[in-house]
């Protein structure tokens, strides 16, 4: 038995040794590029403002003026992989292109005669919508297809993967990115084809990437200093294991960039880890990224990034109910008559706040007349607007939309007044700003009716539909529509407040903890991690504490 085990250790590590990756391009577009071509010159550029790990990205733009076939072309050098029977393809990118147009990526085998062929979707790895081997801004949620105008932020970037080993092993080989014009007007207005971190791998054996999914969800813009914590999913598709992964981020204020990394902890075993961003002053950009790698050298990357944005406005902190009335529906919120329905509902930056001051949404509530069966599966969206009235009556995907999910669970319907959720993340509405919320009941159950208190409004304020079988996401409603009936609603709001330039605050005690060995002998030292949630640098603070109850002198 022990040579056994020893002979299957022997096998084992021989075929690790012989999966081996080898890099073949890493291309990171920081700095002059070497052996790319464009084609036409000006078609594609830098772009210093959205990038993944260094500081420049290629944007491709479409094709200006109104002829049907143009393109713009980014090509590669070529690269030998005739000595491997495997090649794995990784770039990231954001692709805010409208659907009319073509953006493509190609691949030739450098031999006479031979043609530019697109990469198939059977060579896909990714999860985005690859459909006819192209990507548009239809492709991700985040890339907001249903506004062609919007504008890119670090938080849209995604990781793709192809397996190309049957598209290009044991050959030269270019590759290139290629939008082509179509035949749609004004299309050419959209921000472009962004590129960065263009990777070739290749080797002997097959190549299996690591899944990499940064789970934590701070949003674009993000109303505080930090410090960020940031949680990963990192799990290996190989029997190889998973190296400790890296937190890498760049943060940028004033036009200066600093770089760090940090190795990540795990929290759930060995697929889910942990690294905290420290603080940083508001106005910073901070671009981050979680690289895993397994012991045989596959490799993944997931990234987000963010901007630090301090708010001034005003207001008061507490419950803000909005509606009176005494009248009651089934429709919204949940309609728990049928197994799916949706809703969208707009509240005014009048009725939430003095002077519309805007403030930091923490709670929600709905008043409901009568307890009703727990609601499964329900998800909560808020988006400000400046909209005073709802006229559009096709489901919008809230994701798509630019919609911030609140909140997502079961709603817990067991008794009558008002049902409220906290939410999951905190939304900050601007000043000025209407609030639009979202509401997508999944459970797929029907159930006796609930029935909400609703105040008629002047103007179309709320919009459902709802269906068995089926979530209905048409694009007219076929059971349900406009309505002048607005759900009660209740909000705890936080004001923004002003420019504190000397607040303060304990962030964490980082020791003693809970429990405490005494000793007569030596002391303890209490160490804190003090935040500086103003706007001024931080140089001394005071800390009043108690012991046992009693208060002690200041330090």
């Amino acid at each position: 038995m022990k040579q056994f085990i020893l002979s299957l250790v022997w096998i084992l590590s021989l075929s690790l040794t012989h999966a081996q990756l080898v890099p073949i391009a890493n291309e990171t577009f920081e700095g002059s590029l070497s052996g790319w071509t464009i084609t036409p010159a000006s078609s594609w550029h830098a772009d210093t403002n959205l990038y993944v790990s260094s500081h420049t990205s290629y944007n491709g733009i479409v094709p200006i003026g109104n002829n049907p076939g143009d393109t713009s072309i980014i090509t590669s050098p070529v690269y030998n992989l005739t000595s491997y029977a495997y090649a794995w393809l990784q770039f990231s990118q954001i692709c805010k292109v409208s659907a009319s147009d073509i953006c493509r990526i190609e691949y030739k085998e450098i031999y006479s005669g031979s043609s530019w062929q697109a990469v198939p979707t059977s060579a896909y790895k990714g999860n985005g919508v690859y459909t006819n081997a192209l990507f548009n801004h239809a492709s991700y949620p985040e890339w907001q297809s249903s506004d062609s105008l919007a504008i890119p932020t670090n938080g849209w970037w995604k990781t793709e993967n192809f397996d190309v080993s049957n598209e290009v092993s044991l050959a030269s080989v270019q590759f290139r990115f290629k939008i082509t014009r179509g035949s749609a007007l004004g299309s050419y207005f959209v921000y472009g084809w962004l590129i960065d971190n263009f990777k070739l791998i290749a080797s002997n054996n097959p190549i299996s990437p690591p899944e990499v999914t940064i789970t934590s969800t701070y949003g674009d813009t993000v109303f505080n200093t930090g410090p960020f914590v940031i949680e990963a999913k990192v799990a290996a598709r190989t029997p190889a294991p998973i190296l400790t992964p890296k937190l890498y981020y760049a943060a940028t204020y004033n036009n200066v960039t600093t770089y760090d990394s940090i190795v990540m902890t795990p929290i759930a075993g060995d697929t889910m880890w942990t690294a905290t961003i420290p603080q940083h002053l508001y106005g910073t950009s901070i671009v981050y990224s979680v690289v895993g790698i397994d012991s045989v050298g596959n490799t993944n990357t997931d990234q987000k990034g963010m901007f630090l944005k301090r708010l001034s406005g005003g207001g008061l902190t507490g419950y803000v109910t909005v509606g009176n009335g005494t009248n009651t529906f089934r429709y919204a919120p949940i309609d728990r008559l049928y197994d799916y329905n949706w809703s969208r509902m707009l509240y005014l930056a009048s009725e939430l706040s003095q002077a519309s001051s805007g403030g930091m949404i923490t709670k929600l509530a709905w008043q409901l007349s009568a307890s009703n069966t727990n609601a499964m599966n329900q998800t909560c969206y808020f988006q400000e607007v400046t909209n005073n009235t709802i006229s559009n009556v096709a489901y919008i995907n809230p994701v798509s939309a630019g919609a911030t999910q609140v909140w997502s669970g079961t709603f817990n319907l067991s008794a009558s007044g008002w049902v409220e959720i906290t939410l999951q993340t905190p939304f900050i509405l601007t000043p000025g700003k209407n609030l639009l919320i979202y509401w997508e009941n999944k459970d797929g159950n029907w159930t006796s009716s609930a029935y909400w208190y609703y105040t008629t409004m002047a103007n179309y304020m709320t919009l459902y539909d709802y269906d068995d079988g089926t979530f209905p996401n048409y694009s007219t409603p076929t059971n349900g529509g406009l309505n002048y009936n607005r759900p009660n609603a209740r909000f705890y709001i936080m004001g923004l407040g002003g420019d504190d330039t000397n607040s303060v605050a304990m962030h964490n005690i980082n020791s003693p903890q809970d429990t405490v060995f005494s000793d007569p002998v030596n002391q303890l030292p209490v160490v804190v991690t003090i935040k500086n949630k103003g706007i001024a640098f931080l140089d001394s603070c005071y800390i009043n504490w108690t012991l046992n109850g009693v208060v002690q002198t200041p330090v």
